[in-house]
């Protein structure tokens, strides 16, 4: 074999070896660049999750507090009328007793 040809061989197994090198450099680039999307989508993904989480926990709170304040209405009320009727009840009474007390023809 010629000195240029052993030259040649050589050369081409020194560029091989470079673009190997190379080729193996870019994976690895390739990789990072895809390991730091992954952790950034990650890490976005969680935070959309916590905010999601935080709307939901917001919207039954808001939930909540409405059906509570429902209730506390319906309570207000539902006292209102036992009061009404216990006064009621309680001028019948008062009018029955002083009636037995009385008679029926108003005198005693």
């Amino acid at each position: 074999m010629s000195r240029d040809a052993i030259d040649s061989i050589k050369e081409a197994e020194r560029k091989g070896r470079q673009m190997m090198e190379e080729a193996k450099e870019d994976a690895r680039r390739m990789i990072e660049e895809g390991q730091a999307e992954v952790s950034r989508l990650i890490e976005e993904a969680r935070r959309e999750s916590l905010r999601e989480g935080d709307e939901i926990i917001r919207k039954a709170e808001a939930e909540a507090k409405k059906r509570v304040d429902e209730i506390e209405a319906q309570n207000l009320s539902d006292r209102e009328k036992i009061k009404k009727a216990s006064e009621s009840n309680m001028e019948k009474a008062i009018s029955y007793i002083i009636e037995r007390v009385m008679g029926s023809d108003g005198h005693r």
